[in-house]
């Protein structure tokens, strides 16, 4: 493997432990940058012939789709607990 293609798996390896610490952080604002940062690398490293190379990135697609449907979860379960916490704070409002 050439020194460029390593740096780039260390690279993606970074950005996938990023993404990995901001949700369970429940920060999701900078997500999709780096999110986009990353399809890039892996577009870059496609371009590739090597199947070594190519197995290698598809399991790290295959990881950060993992990360990315439980991210998914989180957020829709965080906006489900916002909204009946604005309701139950709504009605105790009006109750008094």
């Amino acid at each position: 493997m050439n020194s460029s293609f390593k740096n780039d798996l260390k690279q993606l390896e970074f950005l996938s432990k990023q993404i990995s610490d901001l949700i369970s952080n429940n920060n999701f604002e900078k997500i999709l940058d780096l999110d986009l940062e990353r399809k890039n690398i892996i577009n870059k490293i496609k371009h590739l012939n090597s199947s070594s190379y190519k197995n290698k990135i598809n399991e790290i697609i295959n990881i950060n789709k993992l990360s990315i449907k439980s991210a998914e979860l989180k957020m829709r379960h965080l906006v489900s607990n916002h909204s009946k916490f604005s309701k139950r704070f709504k009605f105790y409002s009006l109750s008094n």
